[in-house]
C-alpha cells in the first residue's frame, strides 16, 4: 500500500515537474531569507538553503537614519520582501525602477518585465537620490559575490554565467541563477 502511495506521488510529481509546479514547491521549501548580522558586524540580507548560506545585500547604507530609519530596519524589513516574493514564485529577476518620482529596486517575475504590478510596485527599497540605477544591479551582484560591499561593475565572468542579464539597455540580476550558484 505505502509502495502504491509512493508511486503515486512520485508520478504526480512528475507531472508537476513537467509544469514546473514541483520545482517552485521544493525551492521554497528549501530557501529562506532572512535579516542577520555578518562577522564584521553589519546588517545583511541572507538565503539560507539546505546546503548554505549566502550573503545577498549588506546595509551599510544610512539612508534614512534622520528619521530614525536604520541599516537593521532596512535589512529586517528588505529579507521580508524577499521571502514574500520568493514564497509567492516571483523573485525571479531583480532590476530598478521608479516609484513616485524615485530610483527603486524592485523585483521583476521574468527578463524584460518590469517591476511587480501590485501594491507595492515590487519595491525592495529606494535608491539614495545620488545613486545610478544603471550601475547598481552589478554593483550589488559585485557586493554579494564577493562579501566586500564594495560598488563596482560585475566581473565579466559574473555576466557571462548569466548572473546578471541585459534586456532593452536595463541590467536583471537572475537571482534563481546566482542562488543555484551560490547554494551549493
Amino acid at each position: 500500500m505505502k509502495k502504491l502511495s509512493l508511486v503515486k506521488n512520485l508520478s504526480l510529481c512528475v507531472v508537476l515537474l513537467s509544469l514546473g509546479a514541483c520545482s517552485q514547491a521544493q525551492k521554497n521549501v528549501k530557501t529562506t531569507f532572512a535579516c542577520v548580522t555578518n562577522q564584521e558586524g553589519v546588517p545583511t540580507t541572507e538565503a539560507q538553503t539546505a546546503e548554505q548560506k549566502i550573503p545577498i545585500i549588506s546595509w551599510t547604507s544610512d539612508l534614512g537614519k534622520g528619521v530614525g530609519y536604520t541599516p537593521q530596519q532596512r535589512c529586517l524589513e528588505v529579507s521580508g520582501k524577499f521571502q514574500k516574493y520568493y514564497d509567492q514564485g516571483l523573485l525571479n529577476y531583480i532590476t530598478t525602477g521608479t516609484k513616485t518620482n524615485q530610483n527603486i529596486i524592485c523585483v521583476s517575475s521574468n527578463l524584460g518585465g518590469g517591476c511587480l504590478d501590485d501594491e507595492s510596485g515590487g519595491q525592495l527599497w529606494t535608491l539614495k537620490p545620488e545613486d545610478n540605477a544603471s550601475t547598481i544591479i552589478p554593483a550589488l551582484l559585485d557586493s554579494a559575490y564577493k562579501g566586500s560591499g564594495a560598488i563596482s561593475q560585475c566581473g565579466s565572468d559574473e555576466c557571462e554565467k548569466g548572473l546578471i542579464e541585459r534586456n532593452n539597455g536595463q541590467d536583471y540580476w537572475n537571482i534563481n541563477a546566482y542562488l543555484a550558484k551560490y547554494g551549493k
